[in-house]
């Protein structure tokens, strides 16, 4: 509850920001008692309200328009529309900085935001301010909500039946939603039986990051940390010798993030081998990397280096929906996009178990939010 005209305020909060305390007790005592967050010692009571706000989608894209006012002139920090409120900010629209935000008889102050990109889902939106080291949602709830793609799952479909030389071990659709966390409901405890994270050593975090909605696996980066996992029934997830691995993917947004999937020795020993693909940065092209086995990881010898590989590069964009297999036997490893074969490699074949990984993380000082979807992913035992 606020003043007779006001919006009620709510807190959306700001990492390393301190919110400033400095209040007469007079003032603090009566916004504590009407409901309301720490304001300016610097001013008068001042009061933001909402006169319209909108977001517009075309296709994956959105752009946020809003109009507020204040009870008396106010200059603040930034202005801008806050998508998901208190959810940390990554997804928030483009911000105003240092603006004044004028009274309703000046006609308020109005806002559009730059065009960003989301993920198919609905998303919760309001606009907010922050005023001397305070975020301020106006607006009051339940708030709006705007839908990005509809709720209808990707139109493709894991395939599902055994190929000759190649037993099916696995199918997964992603057809349950499930939340980020652990526990009940969590993509952790729903796909425990294909999907197997790690964090290693406090490098990533998947169980904070990965998300199921609309058929889709969501790997939902926020600029700052990474994930990675283990795909595979838990029987073989974490070390098997020889498999074919299909996984269709697409990136929304992310840009200065990157992904290496890839068939990784079970041993952590770099000179076991090393099967990279698809790999690149999200925002662009990705690659496939051959490993050499047996090599140093070291620079002495033997050589080649581990980190020496035979590539193809620059096959197709993350940006796009895209189907990647890899075949590895003990004669040759098969690298496959959209059921096109595009290399073959038949020299440094791994022999040892290995496991099916993917790491995903920033790999810029200033990645950029964005999303990592996964529609399905496949998996098979060799059997000649």
């Amino acid at each position: 509850m606020g003043f007779p005209g006001s919006q009620d305020l709510h807190f959306h909060p700001s990492l390393g920001e301190e919110v400033k305390q400095e209040l007469t007790a007079l003032v603090a005592v009566v916004f504590v008692l009407l409901g309301f967050g720490p304001v300016s010692a610097s001013a008068a009571v001042v009061n933001f309200g909402v006169i319209s706000s909108k977001v517009t989608v075309t296709g994956n894209t959105a752009v946020a328009t809003a109009s507020i006012t204040a009870s008396a002139r106010e200059l603040v920090e930034e202005y801008k529309v806050c998508v998901n409120p208190y959810s940390g900010g990554a997804l928030d629209f483009s911000k105003r900085t240092n603006v004044y935000i004028d009274t309703a008889a000046q006609g308020g102050t109005a806002y559009t935001s730059a065009s960003r990109t989301f993920a198919n889902g609905t998303y919760q939106y309001a606009p907010c301010v922050l005023n001397e080291g305070v975020w301020y949602v106006l607006g009051g709830t339940p708030y709006k909500t705007f839908t990005v793609g509809g709720t209808t799952p990707p139109a493709s479909r894991a395939p599902v039946g055994n190929l000759p030389g190649w037993t099916q071990n696995m199918v997964q659709n992603f057809d349950t939603a499930a939340s980020t966390g652990t526990g009940t409901g969590s993509f952790t405890g729903t796909y425990a039986s294909s999907w197997q994270p790690y964090d290693d050593a406090g490098s990533y975090w998947p169980r904070a990051l990965i998300n199921a909605h609309d058929g889709m696996m969501d790997i939902n980066l926020d600029g700052d940390r990474g994930a990675a996992g283990v795909f595979g029934p838990p029987s073989r997830a974490w070390g098997h010798l020889y498999g074919r691995y299909s996984i269709r993917f697409k990136a929304v947004g992310a840009e200065g993030n990157g992904t290496a999937m890839m068939v990784w020795p079970a041993s952590n020993y770099w000179p076991d081998g090393e099967i990279d693909f698809p790999e690149g940065p999200l925002d662009g092209f990705f690659n496939i990397y051959h490993h050499p086995t047996p090599c140093d990881d070291d620079d002495g010898d033997p050589v080649p280096h581990c980190g020496s590989s035979d590539s193809l590069t620059d096959i197709a964009t993350f940006e796009d929906w895209h189907v990647a297999t890899t075949e590895w036997t003990p004669t040759s490893v098969k690298y496959y996009v959209d059921g096109t074969l595009v290399k073959t490699v038949t020299h440094d074949i791994p022999t040892t178990n290995h496991r099916w990984t993917i790491q995903v993380a920033p790999d810029s000082s200033n990645a950029l939010p964005g999303h990592l979807l996964i529609d399905w992913v496949t998996s098979y035992t060799y059997t000649p």
